[in-house]
């Protein structure tokens, strides 16, 4: 029997890497790996003990591996978090999808994204550029104006996350609709934006 999780090095195109790990199924017969981002903030972790008891539950109980990364630009990152943008966790995502998509082939898994608050439209955005994709988890996700896709993280972005109704410029919603993909969808009762988008 495998170790609760395994930690990985994910290795993209140039000198950059990313830590990881992946949380693998305790049912030898499971065909599902989810792969999940998570939030915006630059001390924002994989490491947080929820998605770590968040994994394990989805291994343990339903036999999904899982697996978490670090953005660059946060955590041990030599990246500054300023460098870092919307669209270099998009790249981000993307790398650790075609990782995974060597470790699991696709004619005997499902791989499924999932994104909490900044990961959803990350997600949405992974899963509209790898369209074999079997569905999407999102918790929380936020809606973001497209023009924060455009610049890095800092004053000029908090700036067009203040915009009033900033989210209804936000194109992950209709991407979403347009993928025609298996979603769940984790909102908060009190949650005014994404149940309006």
């Amino acid at each position: 029997m495998r170790d609760w999780y395994m930690v990985e090095t994910f290795p993209l195109e140039t000198e950059r890497s990313l830590g990881g790990k992946i949380y693998f199924s305790d049912k030898p017969e499971s065909n599902k790996v989810l792969i999940f981002g998570y939030g915006l903030g630059k001390n924002f972790s994989q490491n947080i003990e929820g998605f770590r008891l968040f994994a394990n539950a989805l291994r343990c109980w339903h036999g999904i591996t899982v697996v978490t990364f670090d953005y660059r630009g946060t955590c041990a990152s030599k990246m500054k978090f300023e460098k870092s943008s919307l669209l270099t966790r998009f790249e981000d995502f993307c790398s650790v999808v075609e990782y995974v998509r060597v470790l699991f082939p696709l004619k005997n898994w499902q791989i499924f994204l999932g994104g909490h608050s900044a990961g959803g439209p990350l997600a949405i955005r992974v899963a509209d550029h790898f369209r074999d994709i079997s569905g999407i988890i999102l918790t929380a996700p936020a809606a973001y104006h497209n023009d924060a896709w455009k610049m890095r993280f800092g004053k000029a972005f908090t700036k067009v996350l203040a915009r009033k109704h900033g989210w209804r410029y936000s194109l992950e919603f209709e991407t979403l609709e347009e993928l025609h993909k298996p979603t769940g969808l984790v909102v908060c009762e009190g949650d005014r934006v994404v149940w309006k988008a």
